[in-house]
Order: C-alpha cells, then structure tokens, then sequence
C-alpha cells in the first residue's frame, strides 16, 4: 500500500508539472482548462509535442470542448459537436490504440493456420514465436510487432526494421524459389527459452518448463477481489483528492493575503462574484455592496 501510495503521488506530481506547463504556454485561460488533462500518466497518455500546445495560440486554431460526450455526428462536409456543425475540409481520425489486449480483439479479426488452428488456440498457454516474427504452424505469415520482439522509443523506427527484415526474408525466398516460409517448432522454443533465460539469469534462475493453466474462481473469491478493487479505487481517489484539497487550501491561502493587504483586490472580488453569480438567472440574488463603491455613485 505504501509503494502504490508513493507512486500515486509521483504520478500526481508529474501530471501538475504537465498541467502547469498547459498553463503557461496556451494563452486562452478557457482553453487552457479544457487542456489540462486530469488523469493518471499511464490512464491515457498526455497529448505533447514541442509545438503541441502553442498551437492552440494560432488564431486558425479552434478547441471545441463537447465536455466528454465526444462528437455527435458526422455529415457530408462536417461534423456535429454540443449541436452546432462545424464545416471541415479533412477529417483525420485518431482513435488510438490498446495495450495488453488480444491481437483478434485490436485487428478485429482472427488467423487462422495449419489444420484450421487460430492464432488464439494457439496461444492460450502463452506466446510463442520466432523473433516476435515468426509462427510455428503459420505459414508465411509475418507479425510486426513488440511482441518477443524489438522495442525503441521511436515506434516507427522499430516498425521500419522490422519491415526491412521482413522484405530481405521474403526477397531471399524468392531468389531460392520457395514459396513457404515457417519457422521450425524447435527454433520457436529455442527463442523462448532465450527470452526467459535473459530475464532471470540476473536472479540464478533457470527456467526449465513454463505452464499456464486455466483456474475457475467460486463466486466468493471473485466477490472479494471485486470488492479488493473498488476499495483500492477508493483508496486511490481519497488520495487524489486530499492532494487536490491541500493544494487548494495553499492557492486559497496565498489569496487570502493578497486580500488582506491590497484594499481594491477585495472590491474586485466582490465584483467578480457577482458577474459570476448573475449569469444564473433563475433566482433572485441579494448581494451586499461596500459602502465605499455607492459613495462615488451619490457623490
């Protein structure tokens, strides 16, 4: 509990720095709000890029906040937001993607093998491939990917690597005129092994055998773990929030001396709370003024 706290805070910390950066670089304090983004680091990766945020101080730049409903519609030559259509000319779609899930669900359809055998099936107790690449009982089939594969900062760099190797192994067929590439089941296991063995070497461990096996839980147990993970959330969020709480409490602070001391910062104030409070115009509001305002109207 202590290390998840540590690291909730780390990570709150991080996301400040991100926001306050927001802050300081969008010119628009509205948009600059709607900006900010209020969620864990690893939730949702924070939108950046050196010329990201100055881009929304061009004045042909526009922000449209739809306050989490996204876009409604899309027409012939708009789209719909918050009810009003906005004219586009490109509509790029960024729908970004998922990580740790299954392949079928990402691509939205499944591979099939050798004697009908799904990639699936196939990998129900675990992954095993060539290089990340290359499938026993796959035939000619090519995965580009992270998977017990390369892995760079810059994704597209991996991708274009593995592209390489890809078109030298199918043009060197070509040249042999083969026309099935397979990996072997003994180099598939002999690469997982690999795997395992640069992983815990570091420990004196050595792997001989993994096994996955499937493990039905009994109502109570998912009960439980259930409930484990709503109270961790909770935990979680009362920690999020007391941090928002104490950093409220210092901005409110620092204002209260500013108040305090600068006589026209607590008239301004006043006038403030009213504009904000007259913009609900279905009540009858009271509002007391100092006397020092009213004495330049009578005077």
């Amino acid at each position: 509990d202590k290390i998840g706290e540590i690291v909730q805070l780390a990570d709150f910390k991080k996301m400040e720095s991100i926001r306050k950066r927001v802050e300081e670089v969008v010119g628009d304090e509205k948009k600059a709000e709607a900006l900010k983004p209020w969620y864990n680091q690893f939730c949702k990766r924070p939108c950046f890029h050196d010329e990201y945020l100055q881009t929304f101080n061009r004045p042909n730049v526009h922000l449209i906040d739809t306050q989490g409903r996204g876009v409604e519609r899309i027409t012939e030559n708009a789209i719909v937001a918050n009810g009003e259509e906005f004219e586009i000319d490109c509509l790029i779609y960024a729908t970004g993607f998922e990580v740790g899930t299954g392949f079928q669900r990402v691509s939205g359809f499944e591979i099939y093998g050798r004697d009908g055998l799904s990639l699936s099936d196939k990998w129900a107790d675990g992954i095993r491939t060539l290089h990340g690449m290359h499938i026993h009982g796959f035939p000619n089939c090519f995965l580009m990917s992270t998977i017990q594969g390369g892995f760079t900062v810059n994704y597209p760099h991996m991708l274009d690597e593995v592209a390489t190797h890809v078109a030298h192994i199918v043009g060197h067929a070509l040249a042999i005129e083969k026309e099935v590439i397979e990996t072997s089941p003994e180099a598939e296991a002999g690469w997982v092994q690999t795997i395992l063995d640069k992983q815990t070497e570091a420990w004196g461990v050595k792997v001989a055998n993994v096994e996955i096996k499937h493990v039905d839980l009994n109502e109570s147990m998912i009960r439980a773990i259930a409930k484990q993970a709503e109270a961790e959330r909770e935990r979680r969020a009362k920690v999020i929030h007391a941090m928002g709480e104490a950093e409220a409490a210092e901005k409110l602070a620092e204002a209260a001396k500013i108040l305090a001391t600068e006589e026209s910062a607590i008239q301004l104030r006043y006038l403030q709370t009213l504009v904000e409070i007259a913009g609900d115009k279905s009540s009858t509001i009271v509002f007391p003024l100092p006397v020092d305002i009213m004495k330049k109207f009578t005077s």
